[in-house]
């Protein structure tokens, strides 16, 4: 997968509308479930799914905060 690059503007409200042809790309469509990582000083917004739960987990874990399997599948 190749890195694909747009350009949006975040709102007064705080909303980031995500370009199109990544939606289509990444098959994103209204309603889905996002997740919002920060990593560094890049923001990373991609669909929820069991490897992202995964990945926030074990970041949870790297920096000594638990979470129950109760936490980590409430959102799916």
């Amino acid at each position: 997968m190749g890195i694909a690059i747009d350009k949006t503007r975040l709102s007064s409200k705080g909303q980031v509308v995500i370009p199109k042809r990544i939606r289509d790309e990444m098959q994103i469509e209204p309603g889905d479930d996002l997740v919002v990582m920060r990593k560094g000083n890049q923001i990373i917004i991609c669909p929820l799914t069991l490897e992202t739960l995964i990945l926030e987990a074990r970041e949870a874990y790297e920096q000594g905060r638990t979470k129950t399997t109760e936490e980590i599948f409430q959102d799916l």
